[in-house]
C-alpha cells in the first residue's frame, strides 16, 4: 500500500492527484475556470451536509 492514497469517507480516488505543473499550463484542461470551480466544490465536499450533497447530485443528474 506504499504510495497509495487512502479513500476519504469511503470514496475511492478515481484519478491521480493533480500535477501542479498542469495547473499553470494555459492549454491544460485543468486551467479552465470551470475546472477551478469544480475543484473548489471537491475541496468542500467532505464538509457539506447530506441534503446539500443530494441536491448537488440531483442537479447533476438532471442536466442534459
Amino acid at each position: 500500500m506504499m504510495g497509495q492514497m487512502a479513500p476519504a469517507l469511503g470514496i475511492e480516488p478515481s484519478a491521480l492527484p493533480l500535477n501542479t505543473n498542469d495547473l499553470g499550463d494555459p492549454l491544460s484542461p485543468h486551467s479552465s475556470p470551470d475546472f477551478r470551480l469544480l475543484l473548489r466544490v471537491a475541496e468542500k465536499w467532505p464538509t457539506l451536509n447530506g441534503s446539500l450533497k443530494l441536491a448537488i447530485l440531483a442537479i447533476i443528474e438532471s442536466a442534459p
